[in-house]
Order: C-alpha cells, then sequence, then structure tokens
C-alpha cells in the first residue's frame, strides 16, 4: 500500500469514528432523565437533578441529595410528589410521571426511584426504556469517562468528559471510597451516570464538584474536581432486598 493511500484511508477514518463517538453519547442519553418535584400549588415541575434507567426499565438511579428537599417538604406535610421527565430532541414528544422513593443510601449518597413504565408509554407511545449497563469491574486511575445530564433546568442532557483523577477515602458514618474526576458536575447533573468511554458501561454515580476555599472562608470556588460513587455502590443499592 502506497504511503498517499495510505493518507486517504487514515482522513477518511478519522470522521467516521467522530460519529461512532457521537452515536454512543446519544444512546446513553436516552436513558437519562431528569428529576424533579410538583405539587398541586405548582403549576410548573422545580427541577432536583438528573437520573438514569438501571435494572428492570422500572428504576431511576440518582444521587442521594438530589432528593432531600423534597424528602424535607413531605416530613413538613407540604405534600407533591417526584417525577422524572423527558423530551425529544425536537420537543414534539415528551413524558413526565411520577415515582416514589424506594431505597436512600445516605451513607453514599445514592437513591433510587421506581415509577408506572405504563404512564410513560401512555405519554410517549414508542418511547423506549433503555437501562443503562453496569460495568464488571471498578474504574482505575486514568480511566476515560463521561458524564451525561440535566444542566441547571435545561430539558436536554449535556455531556462532560474527563478521566478518573483518583481516589478519596471520607468518613460519613463508616468509611466511603469515592472516585474523583475532572469532568464536571454542573448543576443540575448531580445523578448523572459516569460511563467508561471505552465500554459505554457505568461505572459510578455523578455527587457533584468539589468546591475550596479563596483563602478568606467566605468564597468557594470551583476545584474543577468532581465527587463521584464507586460502581461497588451502586450495584449494592440496586440489588438491596428494599428494591423490589
Amino acid at each position: 500500500m502506497s504511503n498517499k493511500l495510505l493518507f486517504i484511508l487514515l482522513i477518511l477514518a478519522i470522521p467516521l469514528a467522530g460519529a461512532a463517538q457521537t452515536n454512543k453519547y446519544s444512546e446513553i442519553a436516552k436513558s437519562v432523565v431528569q428529576i424533579g418535584y410538583s405539587s398541586a400549588d405548582i403549576k410548573t415541575t422545580i427541577p432536583l437533578g438528573t437520573g438514569f434507567f438501571v435494572g428492570d426499565g422500572k428504576h431511576v438511579v440518582t444521587a442521594g441529595h438530589v432528593i432531600i428537599e423534597y424528602i424535607k417538604m413531605i416530613n413538613d406535610n407540604r405534600g407533591g410528589f417526584l417525577t422524572i421527565k423527558k423530551s425529544s430532541e425536537t420537543g414534539t414528544a415528551k413524558f413526565s410521571v411520577s415515582a416514589v422513593v424506594e431505597n436512600v443510601d445516605n451513607v453514599h449518597d445514592l437513591a433510587i426511584l421506581k415509577f408506572d413504565p405504563n404512564s410513560v408509554r401512555s405519554q410517549w407511545a414508542d418511547f423506549e426504556i433503555k437501562s443503562l449497563p453496569l460495568a464488571k469491574e471498578e474504574s482505575e486511575m486514568g480511566d476515560e469517562v463521561f458524564i451525561i445530564g440535566h444542566f441547571s433546568m435545561d430539558e436536554h442532557p449535556i455531556a462532560s468528559r474527563g478521566i478518573v483523577s483518583g481516589f478519596v477515602k471520607i468518613q460519613v458514618v463508616l468509611p466511603v471510597t469515592e472516585l474523583l474526576l475532572d469532568a464536571l458536575v454542573n448543576k443540575g447533573q448531580s445523578g448523572s451516570p459516569v460511563i467508561s468511554l471505552r465500554t459505554g458501561e457505568v461505572v459510578g454515580v455523578a455527587l457533584s464538584i468539589i468546591p475550596i476555599s479563596d483563602g478568606s472562608g467566605s468564597t468557594r470556588i470551583n476545584s474543577g474536581i468532581s465527587r463521584a460513587s464507586t460502581l461497588q455502590s451502586l450495584k449494592a443499592l440496586i440489588n438491596s432486598p428494599d428494591v423490589k
């Protein structure tokens, strides 16, 4: 093969690889939903964070702190209910259905919600509920990952790409290991799936950006590092006896 022909083939391969990567993002985005709160007193749903389909197609995983405000409202007898919602890219099709909290892991900052798939299909007949596959092994330092979640009040998820920067052990009730990522977890993206760029499988759940002080003690700035749950913590939540 001549060098000229080899060069042409390499040039042609670049956009094909890019297209394949775009498709991976798009496919995973179909399994990502926006978590919200609504009540009889509120005309619009208040966005709380992000979640994604897992398991049997009746469950959504999110970050535990995403639903804290909802739980406070319920405890204060203010009523209301959680919702999961999604819109098509064109906005011509959408669903917004109620969900219930099935289990909360306060130690690892995770929660799992349950919803009725029939309610989804009654609003968006041809929508396919596709649960994201979980990885078989934990991530390692340097692994390339990306997250897909809803930024602020935006109905359409966005992607953020980076690597596993390392691991950190924190003391909650028990010692907890979390992933450190240089992929940013923006406002509204807590609860997003952390996806292996190599396999397209879930390796964790995005939790939050890690803020640092500017030295004055009053201002917290973006450190550029985010925290996420480990695969082990996620699997333990999904396989809990409380999840039915």
